[in-house]
């Protein structure tokens, strides 16, 4: 928690106990992982390489991503 901003204005439950504390950081990151996860794949999906485009900055854009 001391390596979180404002731990209670993101909604972790700091009331309790250490193990409640940490259970409702773990539930409120798993959330927002997801979130981002499924993003992540789908702007993968989305990108394309297009013929007469240099090789290596199409690579250097994925690994980016």
């Amino acid at each position: 928690m001391l390596n979180t901003r404002n731990p209670a204005g993101l909604g972790i439950n700091i009331d309790g106990t250490a193990a409640e504390a940490w259970t409702s950081y773990i539930n409120t990151y798993k959330k927002a992982y997801n979130m981002v996860q499924l993003n992540t794949k789908q702007i993968l999906k989305n990108t394309s390489y297009t013929d007469h485009t240099d090789f290596m900055d199409f690579i250097i854009n994925m690994c980016t991503k």
